[in-house]
């Protein structure tokens, strides 16, 4: 489960649906041992670094290659992009790996990654978004 909230005065706040899902979650797991993670939330991906994305690093990547955007996106996914986990009925499921849930920070290292190994290992210079 991965739920928006805020700390007001040391306390977390929940919306009365999220409360709900976490006593239900937590009347199903009661004697397990659980994860809990807090982070500070983080704007997704944006549009402009998507298409970029697709726009510019895999196109210069493609006309080099031969190969088409698409298959490049996949390639590049299974190697530089994070596994994404979902809860669902108590269980953690495995969504493999995946750019859609990137927050932008998360974003911009995969693409960082992605220039880095076409310049390296293909010998192709990818501009930066302000070139």
């Amino acid at each position: 489960m991965i739920y928006p909230a805020t700390i007001n005065d040391g306390k977390v706040q929940f919306n009365p649906r999220q409360l709900d899902s976490i006593n239900e979650f937590k009347k199903k797991n009661e004697g397990k041992q659980i994860w809990i993670t807090f982070s500070e939330m983080r704007p997704p991906r944006s549009l402009m670094q998507n298409n970029y994305l697709f726009g510019v690093v895999y196109k210069y990547i493609a006309e080099e290659t031969g190969d088409d955007v698409e298959s490049i996106h996949k390639h590049m996914k299974e190697r530089y992009a994070p596994r994404m986990f979902k809860e669902e009925s108590g269980e953690t499921i495995e969504l493999g790996k995946s750019t859609t849930r990137l927050n932008t920070k998360e974003m911009k290292e995969y693409i960082d990654a992605i220039i880095s190994f076409a310049g390296a290992e293909l010998g192709i210079y990818i501009p930066q978004p302000n070139e």
